[in-house]
């Protein structure tokens, strides 16, 4: 998807009085940049210039474990003034470590969304939208 189409549809949310959670991925190569530059810069300086939440959960099954640090930025005043997003509120980072039998994989994620909510709160939201799209694959697949 486009990423104009992207803005288009989170007008469209928000003009029905919704919310949104949307991904950021090399498609949105101006604005994932500089929410990844921030990111590291701020990781870095231990997040001393900005508000954040956190929230870290550990899951095991299927001889694998899991843990995510969700790490919401709420004040992202500079990203809107940059990109005038409709309605952003924060810029959540999923920081994710699975180790399956000696191998360990790492990956960060990064959304935007219209909510002010903490990080429990929308690291839920993005596991639980995981969730939904891991078994809506499944279902395709079988």
């Amino acid at each position: 998807m486009r990423w104009d189409a992207s803005r288009a549809i989170a007008e469209k949310i928000l003009e029905k009085e919704a919310n949104y959670i949307l991904a950021l991925k090399g498609n949105q190569s101006a604005l994932c940049e500089d929410v990844q530059e921030f990111v590291k810069e701020q990781k870095d300086r231990g997040f001393c210039d900005t508000k954040v939440t956190t929230d870290t959960t550990t899951d095991g099954d299927h001889g694998r474990i899991e843990t995510r640090k969700v790490t919401v930025i709420h004040n992202v005043d500079w990203l809107q003034e940059r990109h005038a997003w409709p309605g952003l509120k924060a810029v959540i980072v999923v920081d994710s470590e699975r180790v399956i039998g000696a191998r360990i994989e790492q990956e960060t994620r990064y959304y935007i969304t219209s909510l002010d909510a903490d990080a429990r709160f929308l690291g839920s939201m993005v596991r639980g939208h995981w969730a939904i799209e891991n078994s809506l694959l499944l279902r395709f697949w079988i």
